[in-house]
């Protein structure tokens, strides 16, 4: 739709880059790399092209609303966006390496007090099954009930685990809701193909690490009861008592231990994105690590792209 107006315009630049996303990390990294360009020194032309694949990065994403979550892997860090402000900012693990947590889009839906924590299969396959074989009390130790294919709950003590091969695990694995619930306190729900969310955590001393893509994919989020109360008051801001009688009975599921949904009647849009730089702390450029090594590849095709278009504007 933009590409046709654009071509229909007097003025087709301007009204294709009318297109671009207005949102604040966006704008400000633009402003960064407009600085750089204007620098026109070796060092900025080096950082403008890391910049620039960040820009390519946000201009993936659909158009921001005027409230949203927003997850930078590198970062380490969870925002709360609202128009041009970051009201609220929480640090978060996110997915190692080897267990990347994915860029993607969506919306959190609902939330879950005293949740309990479906195993998913390759963690109970590769980090469980060799922790039974040598010890069948594992699972009871940590509050782990174990269910055959049907449902039913199996003693771990009654199998034979050296029998028993990663490649056809015939058992789920469930830890209740404790203080040692991997999950913790609250778990935030929105629909995605990858099986992901937002959770608490008992391992708490892990967000005073400096480097903090230790989990299996997933996102662990420090003071997440705070962000719960806040979901919760700005979907009911028009019902302020009904707001507080549902922050109340949160913290009665947290602290009697028993599970309760809060269903959100306006989902919130959550974006995971993958910035290793930005201009969100003021007007200079700050760098961070690339943790999944993902920016020259998206370097190197913005590189080769530039350099096609200016072979076929020189033929």
């Amino acid at each position: 739709m933009w590409l046709h107006a654009a071509r229909r315009s007097k003025d087709f630049a301007q009204a294709l880059l009318a297109a671009q996303p207005q949102s604040r990390s966006y704008v400000r990294l633009l402003w960064a790399w407009q600085r750089l360009l204007r620098a026109d020194t070796a060092t900025a032309r080096r950082s403008a092209w890391l910049v620039a694949a960040n820009l390519q990065r946000l201009r993936w994403e659909p158009a921001a609303d005027s409230l949203y979550l927003a997850v930078n892997i590198p970062a380490y860090e969870l925002q709360v966006v609202r128009g041009a402000a970051i009201t609220r900012t929480f640090r978060v693990v996110v997915g190692g390496p080897a267990t990347p947590t994915p860029e993607l889009c969506s919306r959190v839906r609902f939330f879950q007090t005293s949740p309990e924590w479906k195993v998913p299969r390759s963690i109970a396959t590769r980090e469980m099954l060799p922790q039974l074989r040598r010890n069948p009390g594992y699972l009871a130790a940590n509050n782990y009930v174990l269910y055959d294919r049907h449902g039913r709950v199996s003693n771990p003590r009654s199998i034979d685990w050296k029998g028993v091969s990663a490649e056809a695990f015939p058992y789920v694995i469930r830890q209740a809701a404790t203080n040692d619930n991997a999950l913790g306190n609250v778990v935030f729900r929105f629909p995605n193909a990858h099986d992901i969310f937002l959770h608490d955590t008992p391992a708490r001393k892990l967000f005073t690490k400096p480097m903090r893509a230790l989990s299996h994919g997933c996102i662990r989020v420090e003071r997440p009861l705070q962000l719960a109360v806040f979901l919760l008051r700005h979907d009911l801001a028009d019902k302020p008592e009904r707001a507080q009688r549902n922050v109340e009975r949160m913290w009665d599921s947290v602290y009697g231990g028993y599970s309760k949904y809060f269903p959100l009647r306006y989902p919130v849009p959550i974006y995971i994105r993958y910035l290793t730089c930005h201009a969100d702390d003021g007007p200079d450029l700050r760098r961070l690590p690339d943790v999944y090594h993902r920016d020259a590849a998206l370097i190197a095709a913005l590189q080769s792209a530039t350099a096609g278009s200016e072979r076929v504007a020189v033929d």
